[in-house]
């Protein structure tokens, strides 16, 4: 994928507009896999954008046993997720399949992880987090959840619309350093 929008790039912007890449849960997971595996191509990618990521299966952390039922995102619901997703495919220790497991990520797209206080998925994100030299990082969004809803009863949050507003500042900051 990256290397398709790389190659077609004004297909989809001006030619000297910056690349960001951005997923959430599985496709924040997808992102930082693709991400780290084309890390010595030189695709010109700003920055890695992962928001609230599932980064393996096993789950095993305080985070996902403390807010794994109950809090949108249910461990039973990932396990079966991950089942489908990986078949017959064993090897959790694979950096594809987890990618914590990554042992070198020099030359990958520096990231911004966004991560949520009540999710299965925090401790995840930030281990995944002292991987990185990341200019500024909202580790805690307090009482946010997997998937955090921007509106309530018809009006927007003012928690989560700060939090989208935090995000849009640090990716036009990649954007403006890959610029400059």
């Amino acid at each position: 994928m990256f290397r398709h929008v790389v190659t077609n790039w004004s297909d989809y912007a001006a030619p000297d507009a910056e690349m960001l890449v951005m997923g959430d849960s599985a496709g924040a997971s997808l992102v930082a896999v693709a991400a780290a595996l084309t890390r010595n191509e030189n695709l010109g990618i700003a920055a890695q954008v992962l928001i609230y990521p599932t980064l393996g299966p096993e789950m095993v952390t305080e985070s996902a046993h403390k807010y794994g039922v109950g809090y949108m995102l249910d461990l039973e619901h990932l396990r079966d997720d991950y089942s489908r997703y990986l078949g017959d495919f064993a090897d959790h220790t694979d950096p594809r399949v987890t990618p914590l497991m990554f042992e070198d990520l020099t030359g990958a797209p520096p990231a911004i992880l966004l991560v949520a206080e009540c999710d299965p998925l925090r401790d995840e994100g930030l281990a995944y987090a002292g991987f990185w030299s990341i200019w500024r990082s909202r580790p805690d969004p307090r009482g946010q959840r997997h998937g955090a809803r921007i509106l309530a009863h018809g009006r927007a949050r003012p928690e989560a619309l700060e939090i989208v507003d935090d995000l849009a500042e640090h990716m036009h900051h990649f954007v403006d350093r890959a610029s400059t």
